[in-house]
């Protein structure tokens, strides 16, 4: 069966997901193969093994456990999107980061609200305050270059 290590966390809930087989409920003969979240019951798609039916000119064929249970595997671990409950904790402490920019960015305005020349104070505000949200925006391009990488390469 699956390497339960290559199975990916419940996307609902994030808890570990089991491979689970079980017998076919109208022939014992053969098994049934699904991944379940046992906090949550999300579920994949079903596959069995055993012989398939001949149906128009397409042949019976035969799938095994292991194949069986390699495409449930396969289907669970399928994402269409980015992982929602990885990236969430990354865009926490990105907007964390952008309050407080924000803070320094007003105290600095306040700062040189106290100029004889409160026009070129605010010119000098309003450039720190772009430079340092200009940082901020680098370094989380950056981040989720990183996170899109990773996600990649888990896909």
């Amino acid at each position: 069966m699956e390497n339960m290590n290559s199975l990916k966390r419940c996307p609902f809930c994030g808890s570990k997901v089991e491979l689970r087989k079980s017998p076919h409920p109208l022939n014992e003969t053969y098994n049934r193969y699904q991944v379940i979240c046992p906090e949550c019951q999300a579920a994949g798609k079903v596959f069995m093994d055993g012989p398939t039916m001949q149906i128009g000119d397409r042949p019976a064929e035969v799938t095994t456990e292991e194949e069986a249970a390699g495409k449930a595997a396969e289907a669970w671990n399928r994402r269409t999107g980015p992982d929602i409950l990885e990236l969430a904790d990354d865009i926490y402490e990105l907007s964390i980061t952008i309050e407080r920019v924000e803070a320094i960015a007003d105290e600095l305005q306040q700062e040189y609200f106290g100029e004889a020349k409160p026009e070129s104070s605010m010119l000098k505000a309003n450039y720190n305050r772009g430079r340092i949200l200009s940082n901020v925006v680098f370094d989380y391009a950056h981040r989720a270059k990183e996170i899109t990488e990773a996600l990649d390469g888990k896909v």
